[in-house]
């Protein structure tokens, strides 16, 4: 899928990226055009946090900020159920497509450039969540996974899961080391382990302590 903003081809195992949801996407609030213009809507934009009421941070005047896009015909028209929709096209961002009248071409490759690394990275870090979920799924016996790189993928994951808590990863260690001894067995060392954990984790008693 390519993005008609600008022009990101998402992967295939990646986070979805569109004209919804490209980091470039604000556009003008049609409440604040003019009458006559062709996309105009009648009434009061009631949004607290409409681009309208914000003042540009590069040229100074209200009503758009940094890369705004203005509501032109060449990119935008009413779909068949009267619905402002952007057109499809391959046209590249040009001065044309932004209200700020103080953005250039260099500004506006540097923006698509910034857009462009942004989705890059989300990209690369679903990759490799989904890369660490599935050895992680995939477990001992499919990719040799032993129990210190299991808690290794886990924390990567940024699991919260209670064995990874410090008081708790020395117990769920040993209990998995020991699982072949049987349950009780195993239970009974990784208690141990535990409490041993704690032990050298205690400072000792001093004087002051009495």
């Amino acid at each position: 899928m390519k993005c008609s903003i600008c022009h990101y081809v998402s992967p295939p195992d990646g986070p979805a990226h569109n004209a919804r949801t490209c980091p470039l996407k604000q556009t003008q609030c049609r409440w604040s055009l003019r009458e006559d213009h062709p996309f105009f809507e009648g009434g009061q934009c009631v949004r607290a946090a409409c681009v309208h009421k914000q003042n540009c941070d590069m040229c100074g005047v209200r009503g758009h900020m940094y890369g705004t896009q203005a509501l032109t015909v060449e990119r935008w028209n009413f779909n068949n159920k009267g619905r402002l929709v952007r057109k499809q096209t391959t046209r590249p961002l040009c001065k044309d497509d932004l209200v700020c009248a103080l953005m250039t071409e260099l500004s506006i490759c540097s923006m698509v450039d910034n857009s462009l690394s942004v989705s890059t990275a989300a990209a690369n870090d679903a990759h490799q969540r989904q890369v660490s979920t599935s050895r992680l799924h995939a477990n001992a016996n499919a990719e040799r996974l032993d129990i210190e790189e299991t808690v290794r993928v886990m924390e990567r994951l940024g699991s919260d899961a209670k064995v990874l808590q410090k008081e708790n990863k020395v117990g769920f260690k040993t209990l998995c080391k020991n699982a072949h001894l049987g349950a009780v067995a195993a239970g009974h060392l990784a208690a141990s382990a535990a409490e041993s954990s704690r032990d050298d984790s205690t400072p000792p008693f001093s004087d002051a302590d009495v």
